[in-house]
């Protein structure tokens, strides 16, 4: 899914929904995108996230749901 701003379409949508996490490019060509805030907020961004920017194209999801404290104070690309 490189190629196709997905990382900046996904910083922007988390942003705008007030998702604090990360986003970035695994070696392997996959996204790895980490987020964490209210349910609701992850739920908006889950969605928004499966849609993508205009090229992309999301085949597969994996996801992991945990309880734990908050460990970011924004949302980052990482390189």
């Amino acid at each position: 899914m490189q190629g196709v701003g997905f990382r900046v379409f996904t910083r922007q949508r988390a942003r705008e929904l007030g998702v604090l996490g990360t986003v970035r490019n695994l070696p392997n060509g996959t996204v790895e995108v980490r987020a964490e805030g209210a349910r609701e907020a992850l739920e908006q961004f889950r969605a928004r996230v499966l849609a993508g920017p205009t090229y992309a194209r999301v085949d597969l999801v994996e996801e992991y749901w945990d309880e734990g404290g908050s460990r970011h104070t924004d949302f980052r690309i990482l390189a």
